[in-house]
């Protein structure tokens, strides 16, 4: 074989290895404003036992500080439902699961029964992310369950979705909302968690910043932003450089036109 040449691919592989190694890692997670504002909604809901409801546009951190909140807190439970999971009983069924519970008879009375026994005395919060998908008779069973065991509940979602069905539907909700605690609007990304970002990323260039926060402007926000700082580090670092308005801009252009990056949560 020719050793000369495979020698030469080794030593390339190693050079980039090293280069690759001494990059900064990017932030995995960002504490914002709206991240500290949820995480304390968070607790206030366990501590009262109540029903609350986040609305909010896509990308502002509505699902991952639940899902961060979930990791580090005891007896915190995270469903996301979708249309496949939008019956009373496929609901249950997401709930049993993530409560471990076994769910081999799944009827609908069975599974409520196991839950409120697994939930009472726990002083607990259950989070349902995409809880729209719900119809009326699902957000009913999920305050029966709430005021069962007093354990506390954020439902997250879309705000029409939640109120879809017109006047009956709103009267046959009335039990459920006569019970909330307050509804939580998140209507865009804040100046502030931009600010936060930036800092977490070592950004600090005007051009940048200002780059930062028409990006997050867009529809899908934060979520946008973050891919897009993704792709730009990984371009910066590409180079060795530090990364900049050029890099912010045209990693922007890949990811806003690429449908998969933006369903990547």
């Amino acid at each position: 074989g020719d050793n000369a040449a495979v020698a030469a691919s080794l030593r390339s592989w190693y050079e980039n290895w090293n280069k690759q190694s001494a990059l900064p890692e990017p932030p995995q997670f960002v504490e914002t404003q709206t991240v500290q504002e949820l995480r304390a909604l968070f607790q206030a809901v366990r501590l009262m036992g109540c029903i609350n409801v986040i609305v909010g546009v896509p990308g502002v951190g509505k699902t991952a500080t639940a899902r961060n909140y979930c990791q580090e807190q005891p007896n915190t439970w995270m469903i996301t439902l979708s249309p496949a999971h939008s019956s009373v009983t496929e609901c249950l069924l997401e709930l049993a699961e993530e409560l471990g519970i076994d769910y081999t008879r799944a009827n609908k009375g069975a599974l409520s029964r196991a839950i409120r026994r697994r939930l009472t005395g726990t002083r607990g919060l259950v989070i349902v992310d995409e809880a729209d998908h719900l119809g009326i008779d699902g957000l009913e069973q999920l305050r029966a369950i709430q005021d069962a065991t007093g354990i506390g509940m954020v439902l997250i979602g879309n705000p029409r979705g939640l109120f879809k069905g017109g006047r009956r539907a709103v009267d046959d909700l009335s039990r459920l909302f006569s019970r909330l605690a307050r509804t939580k609007q998140l209507r865009k990304a804040k100046k502030a968690d931009v600010l936060a970002i930036a800092r977490a990323w070592g950004i600090s260039g005007e051009a940048e910043l200002a780059v930062m926060q028409a990006i997050a402007e867009k529809p899908g926000a934060l979520r946008v932003l973050t891919h897009t700082l993704n792709q730009a580090w990984i371009t910066a670092s590409g180079e060795g450089a530090a990364l900049t308005e050029k890099h912010i801009n045209a990693a922007f252009k890949e990811v806003y036109t690429n449908p998969e990056l933006l369903s990547q949560v």
